[in-house]
């Protein structure tokens, strides 16, 4: 966003997302950056989302499974029965996402057309893509967030 936009951020914090909503809210944090499904319960508290992170990053990586390589070699099929649960219930949400809208919106308190817009602003995928996964450690490591460039390669295994 900075180097697209040319936002500049005079002081950047680490909150959980509610207490983000909770500071944007009260009128004492201006600006944030939250995950699905957040936004969309800021916008039922009347605030505007300014730039979806689609627009700025299309197909950016979004969550992973890490382990060790120690778990992962003692525990290979516990992270292939997490990995096969998490591409079901990605199935059943893309084909009816009725019992995650109901989820959602009695977790967060919002209503059900605010659940689903989240559910279907998400770009639900459970492939893992490592140019993708090596352009976000390179841009990591370019805004020194990071303080080695990892490569991807080595640090991927799908189970």
């Amino acid at each position: 966003m900075q180097d697209e936009y040319g936002v500049k951020f005079s002081e950047i914090k680490t909150l959980q997302p509610q207490e983000i909503l909770t500071g944007l809210v009260g009128g004492y944090i201006d600006v944030a950056i939250l995950p699905e499904p957040y936004p969309e319960v800021a916008e039922s508290k009347g605030l505007m989302i300014l730039l979806l992170s689609s627009e700025v990053w299309p197909d950016m990586p979004g969550s992973y499974l890490f382990t060790t390589v120690d778990y992962l070699e003692k525990n290979r099929d516990v992270l292939r029965i997490i990995a096969d649960l998490v591409g079901e219930m990605v199935d059943e949400v893309e084909e009816d996402p009725s019992k995650a809208v109901e989820t959602l919106s009695k977790w967060l308190d919002i209503s059900g057309d605010d659940a689903l817009r989240a559910i279907q602003r998400i770009q639900w995928n459970t492939s893992l893509d490592g140019d993708q996964i090596q352009a976000y450690i390179d841009f990591a490591y370019s805004k020194r967030v990071i303080k080695e460039r990892y490569n991807a390669t080595l640090l991927v295994e799908s189970v």
